[in-house]
């Protein structure tokens, strides 16, 4: 931790994510890219962390599987809405 700090600072006053929150992500991304192959920052990229948390009490009862669909599903969805020049409400 210490050369990681050394390395950069860390916000102090950001985005506050419960354990539980934070327990599941973790578990997601990692079963993800263990069962599919994708690299964690393709993963990432079609999921961050704040669509996670937004999605977590859909999703976190779910088969590991069908969230992750549904993730990506919601990442397509999101992409389609930016090419066609629409903006979503978040």
């Amino acid at each position: 931790m210490e050369e990681l700090l050394s390395e950069r600072e860390i916000p102090k006053d950001g985005e506050k994510y419960s354990p539980d929150v934070l327990y599941w992500i973790g578990y997601l991304y990692r079963y993800w890219a263990c069962t599919r192959g994708e690299s964690s920052k393709k993963i990432y990229r079609q999921s961050p962390a704040k669509t996670m948390k937004q999605n977590y009490l859909m999703f976190h009862t779910l088969d590991p599987e069908l969230a992750i669909d549904n993730l990506i599903e919601l990442g397509q969805q999101k992409k389609n809405r930016s090419k066609k020049g629409c903006h979503s409400i978040e």
